[in-house]
């Protein structure tokens, strides 16, 4: 299974030439394209990718179904619970 790792880093900011401590992760190939001076600062965080984990968030997707179940087993249960 593929997995990332995602650094914390500082860079040089190249206007007022400080460190800045970046408020969010990378990998090294990006922070190698991105920015001229770098530095890592934490242990990396590695995520296993999946098929949907590199999707963004979607609010208007429909939720997953997780098959084997309906709203009538649902309804079943609401009402043997009460009889």
């Amino acid at each position: 299974m593929p997995r990332l790792e995602l650094y914390q880093f500082k860079f040089r900011d190249r206007i007022i030439g400080r460190w800045v401590r970046a408020r969010h992760k990378l990998q090294v190939p990006a922070l190698q394209r991105r920015y001229a001076e770098w530095e890592v600062t934490g242990a990396p965080e590695i995520r296993c990718v999946t098929r949907g984990s590199a999707e963004p968030f979607n609010p208007f997707r429909a939720p997953e179904t997780h098959g084997g179940f309906d709203e009538s087993q649902n309804a079943k249960l609401l009402t043997s619970n009460f009889s």
